[in-house]
Formats: structure tokens, sequence, C-alpha cells
């Protein structure tokens, strides 16, 4: 099995992810920033990266922290921000700043959360939560 293999393989631990994270290869990274099990600490690592995949990987993770999020929310790839603006763990200022974003799509993405969030917020408010 290849390193990139192994950074999307289910049954690579976290500790062996901590080390993939530090390869040369930016695939390899990305493999990482995408794996269910990669550390908080790691996508943090992995959010300064300098290859927009990688970082787009960590704004696409569902347990990267909002600190960090709110970071690459200020990313100047409109991709990662965009990868923000649908990241269930962004806070909501900062998905109301995406919404005013230069890039038309990452403003849509962050309008299309702003729009779900306050959706389900008013069904649970009326008793019909999903």
């Amino acid at each position: 099995m290849d390193k990139l293999e192994e950074a999307q393989h289910p049954e690579t631990t976290p500790e062996r992810l901590v080390e993939l994270a530090r390869d040369t290869t930016p695939t390899v990274r990305y493999g990482v920033a995408q794996h269910p099990d990669t550390p908080a600490s790691v996508l943090d690592e992995l959010s300064r990266d300098a290859y927009v995949a990688v970082r787009y990987g960590v704004a696409q993770h569902p347990d990267t922290p909002a600190s960090v999020l709110d970071e690459l929310s200020r990313d100047e790839s409109s991709l990662v921000r965009q990868g923000v603006a649908m990241n269930p763990n962004t806070s909501d200022s900062t998905i109301v700043l995406l919404t005013k974003d230069s890039d038309i799509t990452t403003a849509n993405a962050a309008r299309t959360t702003f729009d779900a969030r306050n959706s389900n917020t008013v069904m649970w408010a009326m008793g019909h939560a999903y």
C-alpha cells in the first residue's frame, strides 16, 4: 500500500495520520486532510499548507474546529472559502461574512448554508423539527 492509499484507508490510525501529514507529497497530505480520524491538531497544521487542495480538504472536514475554519474563511483561494461556507462547524458569524464574499460561488454557498440553518431553526421553533 502506498502512502496515499494509507492516508485514505479507514483503518489508518490517528498516530499514523500525524506522520503522514508531514509527508512531502501534497496528495498524501490531502488524503490525511480528508480522513475521518485525523486529529484536530493535524487539521489545524494542514490548514496552513502551501497547497490549495490540502487547505480545501481541511475546509471540508466535518471535524475541523470553528477557529480554524474562521481563519480559512480569509484564504486567498475561493475554493477553500467555498469549503468553509459549506462546513457544518463554521460559525454563524463567519457564514454571514462569507455571504458577502467577492467570489459569487462562495457567497452563494454561504447563503445556502445560512438559509438551511435558519430554516431548521424556524421549523424547530414551530415544533416541526426534522
